[in-house]
């Protein structure tokens, strides 16, 4: 029974402080910025995408982080986790959270390792 009642109170609480540093979150156009952040400073960024493409849908939230070097100089790979609450996919009434999250190698100034772009470069030719 304790336990049920202090759920009960500090579970308002928690939502709260979540929605808070949510909404401190600045918003972005897309995902260059917190990127070239992450990159530079080595610490997590935050951001709400927004603009027309993000009007027609709940806040999408994206936390982007270093995971670590990778062999070419300059590069990194990286972590990109998107959040969004109360999505009602096609198919359903429900509202759901989404959560998805994936890496992809960043070199200084956006550019792909050469490791990727190679196979393209050569198939060009």
């Amino acid at each position: 029974m304790r336990m049920l009642i202090f759920l009960a109170a500090i579970l308002p609480a928690i939502a709260l402080a979540d929605s808070g540093a949510a909404s401190k979150w600045p918003p972005v156009p897309n995902l260059n910025g917190l990127l070239a952040k992450s990159y530079a400073t080595g610490k997590v960024s935050h951001g709400i995408l927004t603009g027309p493409a993000y009007s027609k849908m709940p806040p999408m939230k994206v936390t982007v982080s270093v995971v670590g070097e990778l062999p070419q100089a300059g590069c990194k790979q990286m972590r990109i986790v998107f959040d969004q609450k109360d999505v009602i996919l096609p198919g359903s009434t429900k509202p759901q959270n989404r959560h998805a999250g994936f890496f992809m190698p960043y070199c200084k100034g956006g550019a792909l390792p050469s490791s990727v772009t190679a196979p393209f470069t050569k198939a060009a030719k």
